[in-house]
This record gives C-alpha cells, sequence and structure tokens, in this order.
C-alpha cells in the first residue's frame, strides 16, 4: 500500500504505474490521478493548479496545454508545475 501524492488516498501499489528511475520503483501519483491530469478535470490536479493561479511555478507565465510537474524523487513531493521552458532549468 502507499499513498498517491496528489489525492491523499491510500492504495494497492499496482494502482501506481511503475518506474524504474524513482526510488521506490512507482509512480507517486496513482493512475487515477494520472488519468485526470491527462484529461483535465481532476480536483486534486486543479487544487494544485489554483494554487500558482494556473500560471508557471518558475517564471509566472500562463501554463498552456502541455504541463511540467517537478517532483522530489526521494519523496515525490511535487515542488509545482512548470512550463517547458522552466523544467528544462530545474531538472
Amino acid at each position: 500500500m502507499r499513498v498517491c501524492k496528489v489525492c491523499g488516498e491510500e492504495k494497492p501499489d499496482w494502482d501506481f504505474e511503475m518506474y524504474l528511475d524513482v526510488l521506490h520503483g512507482r509512480c507517486y501519483y496513482c493512475y487515477t490521478c494520472e488519468e485526470c491530469f491527462v484529461a483535465g478535470n481532476c480536483a486534486s490536479w486543479e487544487r494544485i493548479l489554483q494554487s500558482q493561479n494556473y500560471k508557471c511555478k518558475s517564471c509566472g507565465e500562463k501554463l498552456g496545454a502541455v504541463i511540467y510537474i517537478d517532483r522530489d524523487d526521494r519523496t515525490g513531493v511535487i515542488n509545482g508545475l512548470f512550463c517547458h521552458e522552466c523544467i528544462k532549468g530545474v531538472t
């Protein structure tokens, strides 16, 4: 069992996509939140967007159709949502 870093719900491991490049081998957000984010209709993602006023955390420009997520690889905590240009400087 693990807790989704977006919705905060505890879910079984199989509800998280496998990633070999993260500490525990699983994504930090569940399939439901990932699907909602892609579709653009999830309350948890909407809360993060609202907290940033729908703007890139770094440059402050309005976020477009493609949004990049920066998170801590060890803890899974989401550091913010970024535009394409700024995420290159973060990674």
